[in-house]
């Protein structure tokens, strides 16, 4: 073979080979990571998306939650406070409910009466308890207007026995509502508390009248503040009872008018 055409072989081979080394080197160093990067970036934005349409469900199905369970507990008390009511008390005297207190301190301090409305008076230091001594319910809506005319707190018991154990319901001056179960044993009392909060339904400070509601079914209790859901609880320590009211006293001694006791039995 002639050797200049055998060196322009040789040197076309070279050049070819060297074409593709250029290649392969571009392929490896440019191209494949850029695609590399291109697809963990689809990926990475799959995921995402993927994620965020998670995150939207699962806070509208959080947000469906919360809205259907406040449709259920104010349609819960739509439905148990509708209808003639077992009880129907405006409380302007005693009726055959026999409202009264079996356990008055020695003060004398501390008392019911009907004066334009039920005034359960509390001495200072002590809660009053004012039971309809007549009654015994299990299941029930028990709703009541009260006027804290001074003090800071007071509402509704039910599920009461003899000695004023039973579950007691309150709302303060500031706002704040109040659940706790008591237990009254040889004049020493220990309550549990069931819940505690705040609530804009309330009208705060004195002189403003504001409505209770505590529904009981079996173990679940519920309340009510000017027919707002507070609070809901589970709880069978206390199965049946006496319904009633109670105001609890500051330093000062405190006084709250209550009226239209009303009672839906379930």
């Amino acid at each position: 073979m002639n050797s200049r055409l055998s060196t322009t072989l040789l040197l076309s081979i070279g050049a070819g080979l060297l074409v593709v080394a250029s290649i392969l080197i571009y392929w490896l160093a440019v191209a494949r990571p850029a695609q590399l990067v291109a697809t963990a970036a689809r990926d990475a934005t799959a995921t995402s998306v993927a994620q965020a349409r998670s995150t939207a469900q699962a806070e509208a199905q959080a947000t469906s939650l919360v809205v259907a369970t406040q449709i259920a507990v104010g349609d819960l008390y739509n439905q148990d406070t509708n209808g003639t009511p077992t009880i129907n008390d405006q409380l302007q005297a005693q009726s055959n409910n026999n409202w009264g207190d079996d356990h008055p301190d020695l003060s004398g301090n501390s008392k019911c009466e009907f004066a334009g409305g039920m005034h359960v008076k509390a001495a200072a230091g002590y809660i009053e308890t004012c039971l309809a001594r007549a009654t015994n319910f299990s299941n029930l809506a028990f709703q009541v207007e009260m006027r804290i005319v001074s003090g800071h707190s007071g509402g509704l018991v039910l599920r009461s026995d003899a000695n004023d154990s039973g579950y007691y319901f309150r709302i303060s001056t500031d706002g704040t509502f109040l659940g706790r179960s008591v237990l009254v044993k040889q004049n020493t009392d220990s309550d549990t508390p069931l819940f505690a909060g705040q609530s804009p339904a309330v009208k705060a400070g004195n002189d403003q009248f504001n409505q209770i509601t505590v529904i009981a079914q079996g173990s679940e209790l519920y309340m009510y503040i000017n027919q707002q859901f507070a609070a809901k609880i589970s709880d069978g320590t206390y199965k049946s009872g006496r319904i009633g009211v109670f105001t609890d006293s500051d330093a000062s001694g405190a006084e709250i008018l209550f009226r239209n006791a009303q009672v839906w039995k379930l």
